[in-house]
């Protein structure tokens, strides 16, 4: 086990480095040009021109822009191995990792509420289905569970906000609220999209949990439970459901890391100033430095999950052995 710990975690180094080579390589080649924005404005701008063009210069040797591509790849390196992503283009005077720390918490917890409220209710579903199935109860879950995968969770969004304001006349709370200031306001204002996201994301989790468990319940070893007069419970939770795990704790690992990576639509939607919602201003304002630390924290945190998700199988599979 350590010695795959080991290997794995050597392997974050040159997985890191190739996509954070693979990073500055998309923002370079990105139209949009922000200095030009800066100094003439989205529509071109107008003034002198000796003097715009001074400006101009100005801000291109200050960012760094006039020096060869290898020389700024190198730089942006050796800010990196210090904990620097660099200053916001479209907010002077603050750096990338501050704009950023600030978004963090209320993403994170957005995801982390989103998959508790999944968890709780997909598995159980999904298990549920498998044991009624082909009854009513498995085509009625399996109706909710398709729509999920079918509508889109801005469309979601957008229908349960006109709903709610038109037949049942109440405006639901948007924005963003502190947990440590107002926990209660930051509970009514989280709720629906927490809720909204959550179907989003459970609906494919409840269908692979029935297809698993149907897949386990057929095995000799279930049978041989039951002829040993095991209860039901037992038979489900402690034998199908344990060997069923894997891949639906790999689903669930996979949905935190995207979800932390910023709800994007969501965000916008209710106005909840976190990562996502954040990638899209920097996108608007040319802000790349913004963009890079975003793209490479989002790497990072997906490397990060993947690293836990495979040591976590030894665990949760004693089968698995990592020789």
């Amino acid at each position: 086990m350590y010695r795959y710990l080991v290997k794995r975690v050597l392997l974050f180094a040159p997985t890191a480095l190739i996509a954070v080579f693979i990073i500055f390589l998309i923002m370079k080649a990105a139209p949009g040009d922000i200095v030009t924005i800066l100094v003439y404005g989205e529509e071109g701008g107008s003034g002198p021109l000796s003097e715009s063009q001074a400006l101009e210069d100005k801000l291109r040797e200050e960012f760094g822009f006039n020096r060869p591509l290898v020389v700024q790849f190198s730089d942006w390196i050796k800010k990196l191995a210090q904990g620097d992503l660099g200053e916001s283009f479209a907010q002077r005077g603050r750096s990338s990792i501050t704009v950023i720390g600030e978004r963090f918490p209320r993403t994170l917890e957005l995801a982390l509420a989103t998959i508790i409220l999944t968890f709780v209710w997909s598995i159980p579903l999904g298990v549920l289905a498998a044991t009624k199935a082909d009854t009513w109860v498995d085509r009625t879950i399996q109706v909710l569970s398709l729509g999920g995968l079918s509508v889109p969770n801005f469309w979601v969004a957008t229908l349960a906000l006109i709903f709610l304001a038109q037949w049942l006349g109440w405006s639901p709370p948007i924005g963003w609220a502190s947990i440590v200031d107002d926990p209660w306001m930051n509970i009514k204002k989280m709720f629906i999209p927490v809720l909204i996201l959550s179907y989003s994301q459970g609906a494919p989790l409840v269908r692979l949990t029935r297809a698993q468990m149907m897949e386990v319940l057929r095995e000799d070893y279930v049978r041989t439970a039951r002829a040993k007069g095991m209860s039901e419970a037992v038979v489900i939770y402690q034998h199908a459901l344990r060997n069923s795990v894997i891949p639906i704790f790999t689903m669930l690992a996979w949905d935190l890391g995207r979800l932390v990576n910023g709800a994007v639509l969501i965000e916008v939607i209710f106005v909840i100033p976190g990562m996502g919602s954040l990638f899209v201003q920097a996108i608007a304002n040319r802000d790349f430095a913004v963009i890079q630390g975003l793209v490479l924290i989002n790497v990072m945190i997906m490397l990060l999950i993947n690293l836990v998700v495979d040591v976590m199988y030894g665990y949760l599979d004693p089968r698995i052995r990592y020789t």
